[in-house]
């Protein structure tokens, strides 16, 4: 394949002696390493749609627990049911442990 475009990118000098480092351990130049680092590494995309509703639940529910602490330490409440809050922790380790398990999937493949 005709290579007919000039392509620049602008990395530090540590980084260039260790992409020249490798390059050289598998004897390839350096563009032709690059080039099948790049093309040949598969990318996993975790759904970020996802991550933001389970971070979001997280902070909502450390938000709770916090305030609970507070109205604690104030003497104003003594006793607490955490029935509900620990019902929403255990669904948000499900999907936390859900998307462990399908990443690990996807790295078993590759291997």
């Amino acid at each position: 394949m005709k290579k007919d475009i000039d392509f620049h990118i602008r990395v530090s000098r540590e980084d260039l002696q260790r992409i020249d480092a490798k390059a050289k351990e598998v004897k390839m130049s350096r563009s032709k390493f690059l080039i099948q680092a790049a093309l040949q590494q598969n990318i996993i995309i975790v759904g970020t749609d996802e991550l933001r509703r389970l971070t979001s639940e997280l902070r909502r529910i450390g938000i709770n627990i916090n305030q609970i602490a507070v109205l604690c330490n104030m003497g104003k409440i003594t006793c607490v049911q955490l029935i509900d809050t620990n019902k929403e922790l255990n669904q948000v380790w499900k999907s936390i442990e859900s998307l462990r398990k399908d990443i690990k999937k996807i790295n078993e493949k590759r291997n």
